[in-house]
């Protein structure tokens, strides 16, 4: 009985250590990155920002769909509230910053997040813990502000930001995505 005690702590050990060898803590790419390519698309970063801000009936835009704030989605549930071609000026701004795959922002809490870089690690049962990183747009400063976000992983739960030019900065968010 204690033979199998051992062996089976032995079988956890070793898958835990093994996991834990094997996770990169820092899938995101690092600030800098993120800070260099948004420099260097500016122009498209601040379009969709303003595209967002014009479409004030609209919660998200997501690679497949848009998210309207009655909670419908276009094209899918509903045909009004948005157009095909407003669509298309979306999906060519996306097509441009297509390197990190960005294409979606969500609106909440009076900000525009931009997704950049997601990470999911299930847990047991059906939640998983998810981490994203990318790009927030927002009139008044959020917090906490930190200097870095490269050394957040799965020990960093929450939201950090860090500022990147007036009313721009990187995003670091950790959570637990439960099943609907």
């Amino acid at each position: 009985m204690r033979k199998r005690h051992l062996i089976g702590a032995g079988f956890f050990v070793i898958a835990f250590l093994g996991s834990t060898l094997l996770y990169d803590p820092r899938p995101h790419p690092s600030d800098e990155t993120l800070i260099n390519y948004f420099n260097n698309h500016r122009s498209d970063f601040d379009r969709l920002v303003s595209m967002a801000l014009e479409d004030s009936s609209v919660r998200a835009i997501y690679s497949e769909s848009v998210m309207l704030d009655d909670y419908k989605v276009w094209p899918a549930t509903t045909s009004e509230g948005f157009s095909s071609d407003r669509w298309n000026e979306y999906r060519s701004v996306f097509a441009r910053l297509s390197k990190y795959k960005i294409d979606c922002l969500t609106k909440k809490h009076d900000r525009i997040h931009i997704i950049a870089s997601g990470d999911s690690s299930p847990l047991p049962g059906l939640d998983s813990i998810v981490i994203v990183k990318g790009y927030v747009y927002a009139v008044e400063e959020p917090a906490p502000l930190v200097s870095s976000l490269d050394e957040m992983g799965f020990d960093s739960t929450g939201t950090f930001f860090r500022r990147i030019d007036q009313h721009w900065y990187l995003y670091h968010e950790w959570g637990i995505s439960k099943p609907e």
